[in-house]
């Protein structure tokens, strides 16, 4: 246990994909994945394909300004205002207008846990019950079709981990990100699968 203190991350390599873990872009991936961490939330049995969301790639702005900037995005005027101060992160290029709420409050009726200490979804009972939760909206998010993660694994276009609930949710901590602020996670996981 004692995965939830905070300052307590660790990560280590995984043979294969699955709920929960994190695949890390390979240092000669570029484009929009470039030096992406990905918290895959939900895996089909058998190569049927996986879902999952980019952590690390906070959007200017907190919850409120990027619903302001407009570009569809659905958010419940309710949970603008409860979680005003949340960051956003590029969740992925598919339905940028869907916001998905990653937190680690296991109380929120509705939420699923995707590994320990990480939970997804949830947000009318956060918003009614547990204002203040630490939480990271992620705008879109990542999909893979049935085969074609295989055939990126193959390629060793990502490195597969499982990760500490305060790597996968570092920027629940909120706050705006100085401009020149470098997001490090990436690389701190990279570090750690390297010692490992």
């Amino acid at each position: 246990g004692g995965a939830g203190l905070i300052g307590e991350t660790w990560a280590h390599e995984l043979t294969s994909v699955e709920r929960g873990s994190v695949l890390l872009a390979n240092e000669n991936l570029g484009g929009v994945f470039m030096q992406t961490v990905v918290l895959i939330l939900d895996v089909k049995e058998g190569g049927g394909g996986a879902t999952g969301v980019v952590v690390n790639r906070p959007l200017q702005g907190n919850l409120r300004e990027v619903a302001k900037r407009g570009g569809n995005v659905n958010v419940a005027s309710g949970m603008q205002s409860a979680f005003a101060s949340s960051r956003v992160t590029f969740g992925g290029p598919v339905k940028p207008e869907e916001l998905a709420v990653l937190h680690s409050n296991p109380l929120a009726t509705g939420a699923k846990e995707i590994t320990p200490g990480v939970f997804c979804g949830g947000s009318e009972s956060l918003r009614n019950r547990f204002r203040g939760t630490k939480a990271l909206f992620a705008r879109g998010h990542s999909l893979w079709v049935p085969g074609q993660l295989e055939r990126e694994l193959d390629r060793g276009v990502w490195y597969v981990a499982s990760a500490s609930s305060n790597y996968i949710l570092r920027h629940t901590q909120g706050g705006k990100l100085a401009d020149q602020e470098e997001d490090c996670l990436w690389s701190d996981i990279m570090k750690d699968l390297k010692s490992a």
